[in-house]
């Protein structure tokens, strides 16, 4: 999944950004909450962008790890990626704990 500039009509995303795969971002977009990749994650910021909240890379599907760093040089501006729990509460209307479904789900091996 792809998210480039600033998609979010208000201008800021508050909620959780769950992928099943690799997750790319890059722009000036605020996002206040979490992201989650089950697979890599790319964080490009541009200028004022930001996350606050959470955000996680499993790197499930190959064993390159993802690295974001400052010193990245296609990180420009004053992006940043800031810890905050309070943005991390479940969106309204989502649940707030989780369970499994029997059958709904199914283990794979290597």
């Amino acid at each position: 999944v792809d998210i480039h500039g600033n998609p979010f009509l208000s201008g800021d995303f508050s909620g959780w950004i769950i992928v099943n795969g690799t997750l790319s971002i890059s722009g000036n977009m605020k996002i206040n909450g979490l992201v989650y990749a089950v697979n890599d994650l790319t964080y490009n910021g541009t200028g004022t962008g930001e996350i606050k909240g959470l955000a996680i890379s499993q790197n499930v599907r190959d064993t390159t790890a993802t690295a974001i760093s400052s010193d990245d040089s296609t990180t420009t501006g004053n992006s940043r990626i800031k810890f905050n729990c309070d943005n991390l509460k479940p969106p309204p209307g989502a649940p707030i704990g989780f369970s499994v479904v029997p059958g709904s789900y199914r283990e794979l091996s290597d």
